[in-house]
């Protein structure tokens, strides 16, 4: 922290050794990294400037800070690293750069950014080596996404745009979290922002349309759906979209809510005939017929939605609550109302 307080620009790598050599699997690797680390050493030795220092972050991991280095002076650096490394042939390096001045951030951020970019790295193929940058951001961003902490992801997803208003990836991912927390308004500004510049992307298109959905403008979800379709159709036949399978599905409810039950049918079995489709069409399909009352049909379709996917909260719930009302297996019915 002190030598960092007394410039005005600097860079730090975080860089990690990967043993890959699986032959030897049986052998013990406990001083290969420091072997790996002592040549590491030697061959930085005469290249790093005098103010450089280089420290042990964890067993197999080296931090190495440059005061006074341009990104350039820092990409080249990690470069002459990864090559110098590359002389065992059984050994790779995976490499994370963040420097300063970066944006709004403080000096203090700078470790926090550099793990950031190394674990953004990890993600690359050779030569692993990323600075932090936006996509670094919502890779992180991501893993908080993940673990279902949305305020931490809603955060770093901003300031990836702040770093990249171009990153439609983050820009998805934001409206997203707006829809997960029921700001529909807010979610549908950034999937429309998107749409905008690229309205062909079937992704956005889809998240859009649906967005339109929740807030029942009808007419303007059905063409993002179509458009959506158009456009997933373009890809390989043998891709599988689910956002292909999901506009289906959602046209399918469009049509529900135009009380035409038969279009609305042809739609879930278009989806039924997807790759994968039958995963989620039955459910839509067993909806459709409880609803109308054939109760009979429903549950076949349930029970084809269960086999297919038996985590289908909604179909278990249906399905025990046509179980009570025929009253029969009212244990069944009852184990799957506590499962759902």
């Amino acid at each position: 922290h002190s030598h960092c307080g007394q410039t005005a620009r600097f860079c730090m790598i975080l860089c990690r050794v990967n043993v890959n050599d699986e032959s030897d699997s049986h052998k013990e690797y406990s001083n290969k990294p420091l072997d790996i680390y002592s040549e590491l050493y030697r061959a930085l030795k005469s290249y790093l400037p005098s103010e450089g220092r280089i420290g042990e972050y964890s067993t197999n991991s080296l931090i190495i800070y440059l005061p006074d280095t341009s990104i350039e002076q820092a990409e080249q650096t990690a470069k002459v690293i990864y090559e110098q490394v590359h002389i065992d042939k059984q050994s790779s390096l995976t490499l994370g750069i963040a420097y300063y001045p970066c944006y709004h951030f403080n000096r203090t951020d700078m470790l926090i950014n550099c793990r950031k970019a190394f674990e953004h790295a990890l993600l690359l193929p050779p030569p692993q080596i990323a600075f932090f940058n936006s996509t670094s951001l919502t890779i992180s961003a991501d893993r908080h996404f993940t673990h279902e902490d949305l305020s931490n992801a809603i955060q770093e997803y901003k300031t990836a745009l702040l770093l990249d208003p171009q990153n439609h990836t983050a820009r998805n991912s934001l409206g997203i979290c707006f829809a997960k927390l029921g700001q529909l308004n807010s979610a549908f500004r950034e999937f429309k922002q998107i749409a905008d510049q690229d309205p062909d992307n079937y992704l956005v298109l889809y998240n859009l349309g649906y967005t339109y959905l929740k807030l029942d403008y009808n007419t303007e979800a059905k063409q993002c759906f179509q458009k959506c379709i158009e456009q997933s159709n373009l890809l390989d036949s043998q891709e599988f979209v689910p956002e292909h399978i999901f506009s289906l599905l959602r046209l399918g409810e469009i049509e529900e809510r135009n009380q035409d039950s038969e279009k609305a049918k042809d739609f879930y079995m278009q989806a039924l005939d997807k790759k994968h489709g039958s995963k989620y069409a039955y459910r839509f399909l067993g909806n459709l017929e409880f609803k109308k009352g054939n109760r009979e049909s429903a549950k076949s379709h349930f029970q084809q939605a269960l086999v297919q996917n038996p985590r289908d909260a909604e179909a278990m719930h249906l399905l025990a609550k046509i179980y009570l009302e025929q009253g029969e297996d009212p244990e069944v019915a009852e184990s799957l109302a506590q499962k759902s």
